[in-house]
């Protein structure tokens, strides 16, 4: 399911550069999921899908692609806004850093691991000033930059 992989890796990317941290419970992840899907009309296709046929598990996140098959249609980047701000990572279309710093913080205490704050700050920051045309374009582009810095980092 391209959604719960998208919600599985948004996750993964927010808390390893972002680590592992549910923001909102699993079923209000459902509802927020449900909303979009009916508000957007939009289904789990509209992914890219690089994995292996049947690769379905955690594991097939790095062949996973945040980027939408049509990154021009309108209701597809707002899909994603609509998850982000669902889940409480963009407010009023501009991503909620601090929120994001914060959740990331506790979620690798938690799991026993440092990083530098000031650095972690920065790499949201630059993501949060990603700019594009078009309506939601902007927080598709935050995304992408989430997971392409998260990508980068996990080499």
């Amino acid at each position: 399911m391209h959604s719960a992989m998208f919600r599985v890796l948004l996750t993964f990317a927010l808390c390893f550069l972002l680590s592992s941290k549910k923001v909102i419970a699993e079923s209000q992840e459902d509802e927020v999921e449900e909303k979009c899907k009916q508000e957007f009309g939009v289904d789990d296709s509209i992914f890219v899908d690089s994995r292996s046929e049947g690769d379905e598990d955690e594991e097939a996140f790095e062949e996973f692609d945040v980027t939408l098959k049509d990154e021009n249609n309108e209701n597809h980047r707002c899909f994603i806004q609509c998850l982000m701000e669902g889940y409480g990572y963009v407010k009023h279309g501009v991503l909620n850093v601090d929120f994001i710093v914060e959740e990331v913080l506790i979620e690798l205490e938690e799991e026993g691991i440092k990083v530098d704050e000031r650095e972690l700050r920065r790499d949201i920051k630059f993501c949060a000033r990603q700019e594009a045309e078009g309506k939601c374009n902007n927080t598709y582009q935050m995304v992408k930059c989430l997971f392409n810095l998260q990508k980068k980092k996990r080499r």
